[in-house]
């Protein structure tokens, strides 16, 4: 039986906390934050088998504005489907079936595979959801010591060297009479950077060494900031559609994610954008960074080791890198990520075309229009 999955949130809930499946993208809390968002047509569907929820879909519908909006409607499931390992076939298939059903105004669905649904594989494909193979890296966060010798010795130097040179790990606490110093002398020059006052929230920051030095976002001056340096990055480098700015700033004010910046002298040089499963994986959602600008300081290796290390000292086992691209076409972005020692799987997507044609004009026409 399909039911809005806001019927059932205690099983939905359990199934979260149960299923080896599951991700931060098909929590309640992701749910109501995309929920929240007016330009995206978000659906959440369970079903039900015996009185037990064993299977949730959670997705958005979307589109670009102006011209684009006919070639680029497109509905889309993050994280792969939430499901119980006991699912029968004829639940699954009714749950892609209203899949369909729900997203039929769109052109497409594809469901981003963060765990191996090969097992269901078949069931996906009697369905119309075709696979389509895709690269991601996961980087295991056992002990610091363990994961810096896991790196190639690049990445070791640059993060074991800033270690050394401040004489405690990247992320450590600082301790009190330090924090206090250093809010006075560093977060107040943040807060009132073009004369921002609109606090989010109460976030110390952390140097790193004099310069460079990081923290979490606390005024919505700095979310501008960030997502300026991250649309520039999709219009030169990524030229994809990104979402608009009010989304980052909602993530942030509603604590759905949080935005971690680094900076050296008052200059944001990267930031990523990071969500989590609660004591299991933390995900890069968006990350950028100025690194060819300040290649002696290697911004993106810096914001990985922090994320790595803070997903330590919080007992988070996983840093899911959020995507490596298609196998056997060289991709810059990989390499990178496999150079911190993670592991490269092959997860895959599911895609079902509700419009083939406009599918096909689409893809030329969202590449032309970036």
């Amino acid at each position: 039986m399909i039911v809005s999955a806001n019927k059932v949130r205690e099983g939905w809930q359990l199934l979260v906390e149960q299923s080896p499946y599951a991700t931060f993208f098909q929590t309640e809390k992701a749910y109501d934050f995309y929920r929240s968002q007016s330009y995206l047509d978000t659906f959440a569907l369970a079903v039900v088998e015996n009185n037990q929820v064993t299977g949730v879909a959670v997705g958005y519908i979307q589109s670009e504005r102006g011209i684009k909006s006919y070639f680029s409607k497109r509905a889309i499931i993050m994280g792969g489907l939430l499901l119980d390992t006991g699912i029968s076939n004829e639940a699954l298939s009714e749950l892609l079936q209203a899949i369909k059903m729900r997203t039929s105004k769109a052109i497409y669905v594809e469901i981003r595979n963060h765990h191996d649904y090969s097992a269901f594989a078949p069931v996906f494909a009697q369905n119309g959801f075709d696979y389509q193979p895709h690269l991601n890296v996961k980087i295991t966060c056992d002990t610091w010591q363990d994961a810096l010798n896991r790196m190639d010795t690049n990445r070791r130097r640059v993060l074991k060297n800033l270690d050394e040179c401040c004489n405690r790990s990247i992320v450590e606490s600082l301790n009190k009479d330090t924090i206090n110093r250093f809010n006075g002398s560093v977060t107040n020059k943040l807060s009132t950077q073009r004369e921002c006052s609109e606090q989010i929230l109460d976030s110390p920051h952390h140097r790193i060494t004099e310069s460079p030095y990081y923290c979490y976002a606390t005024t919505k001056e700095q979310v501008r900031q960030y997502y300026a340096l991250l649309r520039q990055h999709y219009k030169t480098k990524v030229r994809k559609p990104l979402f608009p700015y009010a989304f980052f700033e909602s993530l942030v004010t509603s604590q759905t994610g949080k935005l971690l910046l680094l900076y050296t002298a008052d200059k944001l040089i990267g930031g990523m954008v990071q969500v989590e499963l609660p004591g299991k994986v933390v995900y890069d959602y968006y990350a950028c960074a100025l690194d060819e600008a300040y290649k002696e300081i290697s911004p993106s290796v810096l914001l990985y080791g922090i994320t790595m290390q803070q997903a330590i000292n919080d007992g988070v086992k996983v840093f899911d890198t959020m995507g490596a691209g298609k196998p056997d076409i060289p991709y810059g972005v990989r390499d990178f990520k496999l150079r911190f020692g993670g592991t490269l799987v092959q997860e895959g997507r599911f895609l079902l075309l509700h419009r083939p044609l406009l599918y096909k004009m689409g893809a030329w026409a969202v590449k032309f229009f970036s």
